[in-house]
């Protein structure tokens, strides 16, 4: 998993296109192409935007907490997925 990674994208989806070249022109998000076959674009967090990375776990850490998926009341699952964000939102 590449770390910070929003979002593969598919040609087809046109609005959701031109949501990320909106963020991509604010300067919250930055594409990058992955030249392999099939080509792939990723949407990354800019690292002046790095920070909301922090705000992504809190949300995903009280989602889990919160026991609405029956599937993830485990408190090992809990455990496994939280590791999982923080290393795939680079978070110590």
């Amino acid at each position: 998993m590449v770390k910070n990674n929003l979002v593969s994208l598919k040609k087809e989806n046109t609005f959701q296109i031109r949501f990320y070249l909106d963020l991509e022109e604010k300067k919250i998000i930055e594409k990058r192409v992955i030249d392999k076959t099939p080509l792939t674009t990723e949407y990354h967090l800019t690292e002046a935007d790095k920070h909301l990375n922090k705000v992504l776990y809190e949300l995903a850490s009280f989602i889990l907490d919160s026991n609405l998926f029956e599937e993830y009341k485990s408190p090992e699952v809990k455990e496994s997925i939280k590791n999982q964000f923080k290393e795939a939102l680079d978070i110590s």
